[in-house]
């Protein structure tokens, strides 16, 4: 399945002549999906080089937007460099993993401007193939970047330089179609903006890839449920619609069992419902509380009812493989508090799956 290996933005916020993209990290057989904005229709995007296949490009009433691609064959590829008349403008660079061997990326854009909020996509795209990646890049003349909702999209950038801003965000399709496909985009006013819709096709194999949240990583900005018609926040003034849900998403885990030394107890519905105080943590030395899932995974979160109290003390380990090994860089947590208690870290490289009591997971303990 293709999927956001990375992205990498660049805003020129000086007016210049030349600008040059920073890259990504990427490897061979990536695609490199490349969007670019400026502030006013005077001259388009070229790129200078040859090394980039032109996908698509329109102008708004204020601004435009252009797409490019290459398939990389390196983990060193050459920088995107456009060449305009001297503006101010915006570069997003996004490194697309496991793309179709040989099918390139196709592209649409809105035919007309689009001046309502939330701002779409008219056009209609195929997706040749079950798991597409589907890329989105919103462009305008307003002040402030558009940003993707995420029930519609996940953002990837969403930023302004001078005049002239860019949005950009992702999508899966699991099934092959014609469609028209959703977008949502939101910004400070309703400015004239085009939607460029990028469509990159599965590899083939069909396959999901377990992944996880870098947790070195910068923390993301955050995201509200809006509702009203205007608000200010970052230094920034947005309109809203009147209503928006934004749900919140999680996974069951696959097995839990309670070892108190003898015993193997399966805690797993009551570890997943809803229900209180119907999970007992082992309190000997001699006993272990297992959380399993069918892949790695990078966080849970432990509804505590009531607090531990003295000085409870826990070893943290996983399956490496040939034994179970302590977690490197885990987080002291003890459940000494109550309420939702969030632990998150880096799953180990090595981390393998295990059988416990006869079910096979990938287990914590």
């Amino acid at each position: 399945m293709a999927y956001v290996r990375d992205t990498a933005f660049t805003e020129f916020t000086a007016a210049a002549a030349t600008f040059t993209a920073n890259m990504p990290d990427h490897q061979s057989g990536d695609m490199l999906i490349v969007f670019g904005a400026k502030d006013t229709t005077a001259a388009a995007i070229t790129e200078s080089g040859g090394n980039y296949t032109s996908l698509i490009a329109q102008s708004t009433t204020g601004a435009w937007i252009g797409a490019w691609y290459r398939r990389a064959v390196s983990n060193a590829e050459p920088a995107f460099v456009g060449t305009l008349s001297t503006e101010t403008g915006v570069l997003v660079v996004v490194a697309v993993a496991n793309p179709h061997g040989s099918n390139n990326p196709t592209a649409v854009v809105n035919s007309a401007d689009d001046t309502t909020i939330p701002f779409t996509q008219t056009a209609t795209l195929a997706t040749p193939s079950a798991n597409s990646l589907v890329l989105y890049a919103n462009a305008g003349d307003t002040v402030q970047g558009p940003t993707g909702w995420p029930t519609d999209m996940q953002c990837l950038y969403s930023g302004d330089v001078v005049q002239g801003c860019l949005g950009v965000g992702w999508m899966f399709y699991p099934t092959a179609s014609s469609a028209t496909h959703n977008t949502r985009f939101y910004g400070n006013s309703a400015d004239d903006c085009r939607v460029i819709t990028v469509c990159v096709e599965d590899d083939g194999n069909n396959s999901v890839i377990p992944a996880y949240v870098d947790q070195t990583s910068t923390a993301p900005d955050p995201i509200f449920t809006l509702s009203g018609s205007a608000f200010a926040f970052d230094g920034r003034t947005w309109s809203t619609p009147n209503s928006i849900s934004h749900p919140m998403y999680g996974r069951d885990f696959t097995q839990c069992w309670d070892y108190t030394g003898a015993v193997y107890n399966d805690e797993t519905t009551d570890m997943n419902d809803v229900g209180t105080g119907d999970v007992t943590f082992t309190n000997t030395t001699s006993g272990v509380f297992y959380f399993g899932y069918s892949a790695p995974f990078y966080q849970m979160c432990i509804d505590v009812g009531t607090a531990g109290t003295g000085s409870p003390g826990a070893t943290w380990e996983y399956w490496d493989g040939g034994a179970w090994s302590t977690i490197p860089g885990f987080p002291t947590t003890n459940f000494t508090a109550t309420g939702n208690q969030i632990i998150r870290w880096t799953p180990p490289s090595d981390w393998a799956s295990t059988s416990v009591n006869s079910v096979s997971a990938y287990y914590r303990g």
